[in-house]
């Protein structure tokens, strides 16, 4: 198992490149998902919406 730091460094810097990316150029989120990815959007608490496959979360 990688070091503690490594996995903390890995999380901060996938979080840059994905949030950096949906600021500057939206229109490339595509870059981070494949085929078949998923996705889980709570809303509140309450509303759970379950989005299967790239052409679904785009």
């Amino acid at each position: 198992m990688p070091p503690e730091e490594d996995v903390n460094e890995l999380g901060k810097f996938f979080a840059s490149q994905y949030y950096g990316l949906l600021c500057r150029e939206p229109d490339q989120m595509r870059r981070f998902y494949a085929q078949h990815s998923t996705m889980i959007r709570v809303i509140d608490g309450n509303d759970t919406t379950i989005i299967l496959g790239i052409f679904s979360l785009l």
